[in-house]
Order: C-alpha cells, then structure tokens, then sequence
C-alpha cells in the first residue's frame, strides 16, 4: 500500500503528468467512436462510485477542467444519476445504470463477461506480485506509456469472454482488460492502485486519463 505521504506528495505529479497529456491528446486527431459518448466541448462528467484510494482520488481531481468528478458512496448511488463515465471501485451496486460506459477497478462488471477464476483451493484466485510483460500497442488507453516498470500485487485473477482484450499483463494474469465491442464501453482494472508502485509513475497519470477520454467516447 502507498504511504499517504508519498501519495500526497505525487498528486503535484499527477497534475503535471495530466496536463502534458491533456495537451498532446488535443493535438491528435482520434475521432470519438463511442455511440452516446461524451459531447465535445464541455467537460466530461464522472461518477467514482465507492472507497477510492488517494491515487484514484487524485488523478481524478488532476484531470479538472477537462474531467468534472463526483465521489459518492456505494449505499449513495443511485442509477438515475447522469454520467458520462462510471467509476466502480471494489464493488457494484445491486443495480448498475445500462447504456453508460464503466470502470471497474479491483471489482468485476455485472453480465458474467469478466469472471474471477478459483484457486485450487475454491477461493477466488489472486496473483500475490506481478509485473507486466504484456502490453497492447495499438489501444487508446495506452498512448505514451509504459507500465513494464511497476511492480502490483494482490491481483485478480480473472477470466473473461470472447470481445474482452488484454491491455496490461503477464502469463500469470490479466492487470487491466478493456471491451469497445459492445454498444458501450468497458474496461476492469485488477487491482487496487494503491496496491502497486504505478500511481508513482508517470504513466499511471497518463493511463487514467486516456481511460477517460476513451471511454467517454472522446
């Protein structure tokens, strides 16, 4: 877990991080393909739904002006609540809103699509420290970074079906999957940030941002 001073201490990071990439992504010219996404223009509006850890909490609140965020308790959403993009962290309402592209970091998204595999001893399976090996050149999400020197630990192991693609990785796990086949976009990350040496890197910053952009159809 990351000492609280050290997080504090990477938020000045964080900022810097998110608007050098705020810059460069305005620069490219990808055009939105996410039906319903986010219109262009206005900042996008977010929903971080349940305990966010201080890296989460962080970059979320470095990405102001281009990203609006709102942190609400799990016993306090409601699926009526407009969003651009949902964040759930660790877990997720009984009843999710449908039609709005999600996050899911260190829980898994409703539908039975992504699923946590079982240890041999019947409990749900977790990879205890891992590094990435695996990482996709061609998604959004990844523009200008690389993780490959991040050390995460209590990872899920998981399980997904066909239109889920690994983003980070190893033969050991998947750390971070994403879905653009469906009508909305997906994307779980496996872990708890805080439960990794990534928030201290520059290209944690980098990566939650471009999820942003990219799921919200930006």
């Amino acid at each position: 877990m990351i000492p609280r001073t050290i997080a504090l201490l990477a938020a000045v990071l964080l900022t810097w991080c998110l608007a050098s990439s705020s810059a460069a992504t305005a620069a490219a010219d990808e055009p939105a393909a996410n039906p319903g996404g986010a219109a262009a223009g206005r900042a996008i509006s977010v929903i971080v739904v349940g305990d966010a850890d201080y890296s989460l909490t962080y970059a979320f609140k470095a990405m102001v002006p281009q990203v609006t965020t709102r942190f609400v308790a799990l016993s306090d959403f409601r699926p009526d609540q407009k969003a651009d993009l949902l964040v759930f962290v660790g877990s997720v309402p009984e009843r999710a809103r449908e039609g709005v592209p999600a996050l899911y970091v260190d829980t898994l998204p409703p539908g039975g699509g992504v699923t946590q595999a079982a240890g041999a001893d019947g409990k749900p399976a977790v990879v205890g420290e891992t590094t990435v090996l695996v990482q996709a050149s061609d998604h959004p999400a990844l523009r200008g970074i690389n993780a490959r020197n991040c050390t995460f630990t209590n990872v899920r192991k998981l399980q997904a079906a066909q239109g889920w693609s690994t983003l980070l990785g190893n033969q050991d796990a998947a750390l971070v999957l994403a879905n653009d086949a469906g009508k909305t976009r997906q994307m779980v990350i496996a872990f708890r940030p805080e439960d990794s040496s990534w928030p201290l890197k520059p290209s944690y910053a980098i990566f939650m941002f471009n999820a942003v952009l990219h799921l919200s159809g930006r």
